[in-house]
């Protein structure tokens, strides 16, 4: 079974060359992880949010949800295997 990388580095540190005793900040893009069902319901809500405020939300607007969180930094080989293909 291959192992998928589910999370990027922020654009503050995209390389992950910035850690913290062995650990480096990611993000989950979590409208990669809704279902469609899902994102509608955060849209009704953030649309409602946007109404109160008079923001203007007629045009071709996106929704971006990131979760935030500190991994342990993963090791060389790691990159060097999701390139080639290799199972981990």
């Amino acid at each position: 079974m291959k192992k998928e990388r589910k999370w990027e580095y922020p654009e503050e540190n995209p390389y992950g060359e910035c850690d913290y005793d062995g650990k480096v900040e990611v993000y989950y893009n979590m409208t990669s992880f809704l279902n469609d069902s899902e994102v509608q319901q955060i849209w009704s809500i953030v649309g409602k949010a946007c109404d109160r405020e008079n923001i203007d939300t007629s045009g071709d607007q996106e929704l971006s949800v990131r979760v935030y969180d500190e991994i342990e930094v993963p090791e060389e080989n790691y990159y060097e295997s999701l390139s080639e293909g290799k199972e981990l």
